[in-house]
C-alpha cells in the first residue's frame, strides 16, 4: 500500500473522504477550481530549478529566475487542469486574481523577495536539493514524502535542515507541524538519523519573519510513525470489507461530519455531512464590535 502525507491527513480527518478521493475517486458535476494552487507551483518550481540546476552559483541569478516565469506557469496549468479547471476572480468569488497576468505579476514580486530571504537565512549550501523524493519502504508498505528543500546550511550554522515552502497570504493557513514531521520521519528512515532542524519557508513574507523553525524528537517521529502503520492497517481492513461487501463502504469508511464539511469536493455525496450542515445553526453575521461573528 501507498500512503503520502496528504492521504494519511485526510484519513485521520474523514475516513469517508479519503474513500472518495483515493479509492472510489468519483467524477464530480463541479471540477474544482485549481486557480489558488497556481502561485504555490509555480514559485515551487522557480526555487526548484534555483537549488537543482544550481542557478544560485552563477550569475545574474534573479533575471534567470524571471525567465522561467512564463515557463512555469504553463507547466502548473498543463498539472491542474488534468483533475480540475482554472476559473479567474471574474468567474469564481473565491479566486484570488483577475488574470494570469495579475498571478504572473505576483510571482515576479515574490522572486527577488525569494533570493532576499534565502540571503538573510543563508539557506545555500554545496548540498542543497529540491523536491526531494523520501519514499520508504515499511513492512512492506510503500510511505511517501517530497520535501522542498533540504540542505546543509553554510558557514556559520553547518546544520542539515529540512524546509517546506508556503504560497500562502496568511502564515496560519495551511501550515501544520507533522508535515514537516513526517519529512523528518521518513529521512531519519532513509538516513539513520534526523535532520538538525525542520522549517516552513514564507514565500509572500519579508526576511525577518519568513521563516518559522519547528522542533521534533525521537520519540516524536517514534510515535508518528506508529500512527502512520495504524492507519494503514485500517484502511487495508476497511478495503478487504469493502471488497467483500460493496455496500458496506459507508461503514468501513465512515464520515466524520464537521465545520468543514461545505468545503468538501464530496460534500453532495455525503449524506452525513449534508445532515450535520443542515443541523448547524449559521454563523452570526454582526456589525458590531462586540458581535461573537467578528
Amino acid at each position: 500500500m501507498y500512503l503520502s502525507y496528504s492521504g494519511w491527513k485526510t484519513y485521520s480527518k474523514c475516513a469517508r473522504m479519503y474513500w472518495f478521493m483515493y479509492i472510489l475517486k468519483p467524477l464530480l458535476e463541479t471540477p474544482d477550481n485549481r486557480v489558488n494552487t497556481l502561485y504555490g507551483h509555480i514559485v515551487g518550481r522557480l526555487f526548484e530549478l534555483f537549488y537543482n540546476e544550481r542557478i544560485w552559483n552563477t550569475k545574474g541569478v534573479e533575471a534567470q529566475l524571471l525567465a522561467r516565469v512564463q515557463e512555469s506557469y504553463d507547466i502548473a496549468v498543463r498539472k491542474e487542469t488534468k483533475d480540475g479547471v482554472i476559473l479567474w476572480k471574474g468567474d469564481d468569488k473565491k479566486a484570488l486574481w483577475p488574470s494570469p497576468e495579475a498571478l504572473l505579476d505576483d510571482v515576479r514580486e515574490t522572486v527577488p523577495r525569494g533570493l532576499r530571504i534565502i540571503r538573510h537565512h543563508r539557506l545555500l549550501g554545496a548540498d542543497a536539493a529540491a523536491e526531494v523524493k523520501l519514499d520508504h519502504y515499511v513492512k512492506g508498505h510503500l510511505i511517501g514524502g517530497r520535501c522542498d528543500i533540504i540542505m546543509r546550511r553554510i558557514a556559520p550554522h553547518h546544520d542539515l535542515i529540512l524546509l517546506d515552502g508556503k504560497g500562502s497570504r496568511h502564515r496560519d493557513k495551511y501550515v501544520e507541524a507533522r508535515q514537516l514531521k513526517w519529512y523528518a520521519m521518513l529521512y531519519r528512515m532513509k538516513h539513520g538519523h534526523m535532520p538538525d532542524r525542520l522549517g516552513f519557508v514564507f514565500w509572500r513574507y519579508e526576511p525577518d519573519e519568513s521563516v518559522d523553525w519547528v522542533d521534533t524528537s525521537l520519540n516524536e517521529l517514534d510515535e508518528l510513525q506508529g500512527s502512520v502503520l495504524t492507519s494503514i492497517s485500517e484502511i487495508e481492513s476497511a478495503k478487504l470489507q469493502v471488497e467483500a461487501d460493496p455496500s458496506s463502504a459507508r461503514q468501513a469508511f465512515p464520515a466524520h461530519p464537521g465545520s468543514e464539511c461545505k468545503l468538501c469536493a464530496y460534500f453532495e455525496l455525503c449524506p452525513e455531512g449534508k445532515n450535520f450542515a443542515s443541523l448547524t445553526p449559521p454563523v452570526h453575521q454582526g456589525t458590531g464590535v462586540d458581535d461573537v461573528g467578528l
